[in-house]
């Protein structure tokens, strides 16, 4: 973040940032379920790839880079942060969604030799 500052300052940019906090704080699981996430959560803060709980902390993050935050707002999601069951229309959408990438993953498989990864 100290680099994106040094990089904006000269030209007065700006940023805006948005970031999940709490993505595997999913209820109810069972607690084999929430273990291994907790595992998985741990692990992936102490190598350094992700932060599950960054959002919490982005603005605090942001001033300490030299980044004069202005605005920092929690947003509620009917689809990822609801507090109370689950509406039915939600529950469609992810239905479906997964039978669609089922789907698509059975349509490309018998082609899956002549398709290729771009080399990065």
């Amino acid at each position: 973040m100290a680099q994106w500052h040094a990089l904006l300052q000269p030209t007065g940019g700006w940023v805006v940032i948005a970031e999940v906090s709490g993505m595997l704080k999913h209820e109810p699981l069972a607690a084999s379920t929430q273990q291994l996430l907790c595992r998985f959560q741990a692990a992936s803060l102490a190598d350094g790839s992700y932060d599950f709980d960054c959002g919490a902390k982005l603005a605090s993050c942001m001033a300490a880079a030299g980044f004069q935050v202005l605005h920092s707002i929690v947003l509620p999601d009917q689809e990822l942060s609801f507090q109370v069951s689950c509406e039915h229309l939600i529950i469609t959408a992810y239905t479906d969604s997964i039978l669609c990438s089922a789907c698509r993953v059975r349509d490309v498989e018998p082609h899956a030799d002549r398709l290729h990864a771009p080399a990065f």
